[in-house]
């Protein structure tokens, strides 16, 4: 039951203005074969390297599509591209993720500005390329 009424019988509640996203920008929505663990917030910063390898920190696992972790890696600052290159002998990287990025970003930016109160100019430009504007 989305929510209740007053008198406690179930109705169901619109669905928000962007949940048809994917068909009215079918560039933004991707499909994943499988639904694999990610980090949850893959960004550089959350990598710790030592002489026995990497580790992943403050990690927000979930399930979900890979491109997720790809687009926030590189969110806050490049990476190298050695790092899309390692990705690729692992997995390959659809060429459309680059029209997919920012619908993959919104997440995070809504996050910063709910945290910081900044990235409003990025969270809006993300939300137009991903309506095609």
């Amino acid at each position: 039951c989305a929510t209740r009424s007053t008198r406690g019988t179930c109705r169901r509640r619109s669905p928000p203005a962007w949940s048809g996203s994917s068909r009215a920008c079918p560039t933004c929505a991707a499909r994943s074969p499988a639904r694999p663990l990610l980090h949850g917030d893959a960004q550089q910063h959350n990598f710790l390297s030592s002489p026995s390898g990497a580790v992943l920190i403050d990690a927000a696992p979930y399930f979900g599509h890979p491109e997720m972790d790809l687009a926030l890696v590189d969110v806050f600052q490049p990476v190298p591209a050695g790092v899309f290159r390692a990705y690729r002998e692992v997995r390959p990287i659809d060429p459309d993720l680059e029209h997919r990025r920012e619908l993959w970003r919104l997440p995070a930016y809504l996050a910063v500005v709910a945290v910081a109160g900044t990235y409003l100019d990025r969270l809006a430009r993300a939300i137009a390329h991903c309506q095609g504007r």
